[in-house]
């Protein structure tokens, strides 16, 4: 995966090439850009909600497809697996690549 993250921009190599990302985090807000380098598509999410990041793995795959987003990494636990969210969860592994099950 190559995942890399310096001067406040992650990157990492997917199936699909280069991609970088953004995050953005405040009081009640969440926001989230990614980008394919290779066809320089890109998806830009901002809320108004706090709640949002558990949605973001499902847009991130309905807008660009599976371009494997590091989202257990990034704490972007799917809304409707909170089982995910545990300390006994953090043991097992969550490969990016593979769908929510």
């Amino acid at each position: 995966m190559a995942l890399s993250y310096a001067l406040g921009i992650g990157t990492y190599q997917s199936p699909k090439g280069t991609i970088w990302f953004k995050e953005g985090h405040d009081d009640g807000t969440n926001n989230l850009l990614a980008c394919m380098e290779r066809t320089r598509d890109c998806l830009l999410m901002l809320s108004n909600s706090a709640n949002a990041e558990s949605i973001f793995p499902y847009l991130i795959e309905a807008a660009l497809g599976n371009i494997c987003f590091p989202w257990y990494w990034d704490n972007y636990i799917p809304y409707d697996h909170p089982e995910w969210c545990g300390v006994d969860a953090r043991k097992q592994p969550h490969s990016p690549c593979q769908p929510f099950q």
